[in-house]
């Protein structure tokens, strides 16, 4: 049985891994570039100091202003209402604000910005994410923002986001195309 389980099994039903192989070596060269190229860590460095700016500068301003500080009374004005939760937004809004001033920057300077798209992607669900958690009060209403809303935020990101992933072009595209066939 199991001799002719084996044989069953090089035939022709048999998966063929060749051209997922051929696939992972083409593009291991274009991504060992990538990673192992200056411009990557310098725009890496670029991230950590956004991201801590941005958290800084909302820091203090939530801090500062009494009515981003403190949460008001259910009897309190709508406008103060919607202030305050304002404040639980402007991290990842100032952090896509800077990054979207790289990102021209980068751009200036002929840099392949791929870190810094992704990033800003990333920056967008955040600011998103942020935005439910805010906003939306009713628990069912956020479950479904979060379990709907995000992915199909995060796949027309990574559709736009490809565009700039010239070597990683293909593999986005084969990913999805793998996700989508489970």
């Amino acid at each position: 049985f199991w001799y002719r389980f084996g044989q069953f099994c090089k035939g022709s039903l048999a998966m063929d891994y060749s051209s997922v192989l051929t696939f992972i070596n083409g593009n291991y060269q274009k991504g060992f570039e990538l990673l192992s190229s200056t411009q990557t860590y310098v725009q890496l460095a670029m991230l950590i100091i956004i991201y801590t700016v941005a958290f800084v500068i909302a820091y203090k301003v939530r801090h500062s202003v009494a009515t981003l500080r403190t949460e008001p009374d259910e009897q309190a004005h709508p406008i103060r209402k919607f202030a305050f939760r304002i404040g639980g937004v402007l991290f990842p809004l100032i952090a896509i604000f800077l990054l979207q001033i790289s990102r021209k920057t980068v751009e200036n300077f002929e840099y392949s910005q791929w870190v810094i798209q992704v990033a800003l992607s990333l920056a967008i669900l955040l600011f998103f994410n942020s935005i439910i958690r805010a906003f939306v009060t009713h628990y069912y209403a956020a479950s479904l923002f979060r379990w709907v809303g995000l992915p199909i935020l995060f796949l027309h990101l990574v559709e736009t986001c490809h565009y700039h992933l010239d070597s990683f072009q293909g593999y986005v595209q084969y990913v999805l195309s793998c996700l989508f066939c489970l």
